[in-house]
């Protein structure tokens, strides 16, 4: 294969499929990555920060006075301590999908690296088939009389008679 086709289909491309409905192949394999990302994350506790406020107040008429208003701010933590291994087969079933579908890109790239690489063959075999060709064109134009002085040889006027008749 040329240098330059090799540098040309190396290079980094964007797999859009205009018009399909399933997302390209490299979407799938950042669709999974994250997908691991979010997975390992529930091991880590969750962290809420909180805040409320209002008024309370125990008769109506001081309900809207400033000394009735209240507010908190807290952080809450919560952690799963025991899952029966639910977070671990999580993160394996998504590191499953990611390895499916790297080898699923993978594939997409060896099938297309191989149309390719056939093509670029087919192309080669039919130039050379038409050069083989021109150059038995070139040789049967070289070697052979053309055919307009076959015919003239052929067949001549004669002096007789208006019709044409073989040479002898």
């Amino acid at each position: 294969m040329p240098r330059h086709l090799q540098s040309l289909l190396a290079s980094p491309r964007n797999c859009s499929n205009a018009g399909q409905t399933s997302p390209p192949p490299n979407a799938n394999m950042a669709a999974a990555n994250a997908q691991i990302g979010i997975a390992t994350a529930a091991y880590y506790p969750n962290l809420t920060l909180s805040a409320q406020g209002g008024f309370e107040s125990s008769a109506l008429q001081s309900l809207m006075t400033w000394p009735s208003r209240f507010w908190s701010v807290g952080p809450s933590i919560s952690e799963t301590i025991f899952d029966a291994g639910l977070r671990r087969a999580t993160v394996n079933q998504f590191v499953a999908v990611y390895n499916a579908d790297v080898a699923a890109y993978r594939q997409t790239v060896l099938i297309a690296f191989q149309q390719v690489e056939d093509n670029l063959a087919a192309v080669r075999i039919l130039s050379k088939q038409i050069q083989q060709q021109e150059q038995a064109v070139q040789s049967a134009n070289n070697f052979s009389p053309s055919p307009k002085l076959v015919m003239k040889r052929a067949w001549t006027p004669s002096s007789t008679s208006s019709s044409l008749r073989p040479r002898s």
